[in-house]
């Protein structure tokens, strides 16, 4: 596998007054783009497949880039029409998967007019999953999707990242950024985030822990040097720390019978977005 990005994204500008952003996207690479309408996020996907210019920078692409369709469909356009016609040179065990992730494999055969929104968006991601592209980009597209086409879709992203493809998601669900475990996320024309998920999290938003024990005043005392705020509550302690799975491990080992149970509560992609924009 090659170790050159198949995205590269070089200061890249989406307005006059606007922050740079810089980025690389390798094989296998996986980034949500998220924030407010009028964000700029539609600036950044039109940058990405050609549509429009940035104010200032540069954006490359290496190899074969993919996008969903945005031509009309014909009375004569079925699932199955659409998926060969972009599988000349493929395996029809590629196609059949596809179909079948995108849940159109029992209509393949129907005509795309006659589907309802969340069936034509499906129809829409034929052209991004089934040829063997290196940069795929969604728009938007998984978000009409029901919640069933759309989890098999994101286990089918999931298999053709592993197979070296790198992907761009426009999304506004918190569950598709989470599954993609990575985002850039845009306010005024400019990046305010890019980066991992978990690292967003733990910048953030610290994890909560509430801690039952009989002695917490000595518990209180082991957490000090690795928590961010510890606070005695009625039967323990409510702590906050950036790394709360860690500390309730080192707690449940060092605390004996002094702990008798910990809670926690970790926090979550929509609480840290509301944080940054």
């Amino acid at each position: 596998m090659t170790t050159d990005p198949v995205l590269a994204i070089e200061t890249v500008a989406l307005g006059k007054q606007a922050k740079a952003v810089s980025l690389d996207l390798f094989p296998g690479d996986a980034y949500a783009v998220m924030g407010q309408a009028g964000s700029g996020r539609r600036a950044f996907v039109e940058a990405i497949t050609g549509g429009s210019k940035p104010t200032g920078g540069s954006l490359s692409i290496r190899g074969a880039f993919a996008g969903p369709r945005v031509k009309d469909y014909s009375r004569r356009h079925t699932p199955l029409v659409i998926a060969k016609s972009l599988n000349k040179h493929g395996s029809s065990a590629r196609l059949t998967q596809v179909l079948d992730a995108l849940g159109l494999w029992e209509h393949r055969q129907d005509s795309i007019a006659s589907f309802e929104p969340e069936m034509v968006a499906a129809c829409d991601l034929l052209e991004v999953l089934v040829p063997q592209a290196d940069l795929c980009l969604i728009d938007g597209q998984l978000d009409c999707l029901d919640p069933w086409a759309r989890k098999s879709t994101l286990s089918l992203i999931d298999d053709w990242r592993k197979a070296g493809a790198a992907f761009v998601v426009s999304t506004n669900l918190t569950t598709v950024a989470s599954a993609l475990g990575s985002l850039i996320v845009f306010q005024g024309f400019s990046p305010v985030y890019a980066g991992s998920v978990p690292d967003l999290l733990r910048n953030v938003a610290p994890t909560e822990l509430i801690i039952e024990s009989d002695d917490p005043s000595s518990i209180g005392s082991m957490l000090e040097p690795f928590a961010l705020f510890v606070k005695q509550v009625e039967g323990g302690l409510l702590v906050h720390s950036d790394k709360g799975q860690e500390l309730a491990a080192q707690l449940l080992t060092r605390g004996y019978g002094r702990v008798k149970s910990i809670v926690i509560r970790e926090p979550n992609l929509a609480e840290a977005l509301a944080q940054i924009v």
